[in-house]
């Protein structure tokens, strides 16, 4: 059975880990709690364990996904890295950039290949 009308079942998979990973780059990631987070899924739990610091329809949205009752949990185990926001970067202004990198280790059902994900602007990133 497909979740996504009109994507083949073989497809399905690579859109859900693309949401996933876009979803995830809604959570407010610059903030102490998620610094040291390695994979989606413990981003997760510190989103459920803090209730006020994400929207509650990005939590849902990622549960659905990679929660326990989820419809792909193995994608959980994919891996954050290359973060534009942390201080080893330094490049870019966390409030007008965000970036980084996902990769789903082969022993998790991945392929270990790199998926670079930005999200767009936040709101009063851009001053002029």
């Amino acid at each position: 059975m497909n979740l996504i009308s009109g994507v083949a079942g073989t497809n399905e998979k690579k859109v859900i880990e693309q949401i996933a990973y876009q979803t995830v780059l809604y959570f407010p990631l610059t903030k102490p709690e998620f610094e040291k987070q390695t994979t989606l899924s413990d981003i997760l739990k510190v989103a459920i364990d803090n209730p006020d610091l994400v929207e509650q329809p990005y939590v849902d949205a990622l549960q659905s996904i990679i929660g326990e009752n989820g419809s792909y949990p193995e994608l959980g185990k994919a891996m954050i890295g290359n973060k534009s926001w942390t201080k080893e970067s330094g490049e870019f202004d966390s409030q007008g950039f965000q970036a980084c990198t996902f990769t789903l280790p082969e022993k998790s059902g991945g392929n270990g290949e790199i998926n670079v994900c930005f999200r767009g602007t936040p709101d009063g990133a851009w001053i002029d």
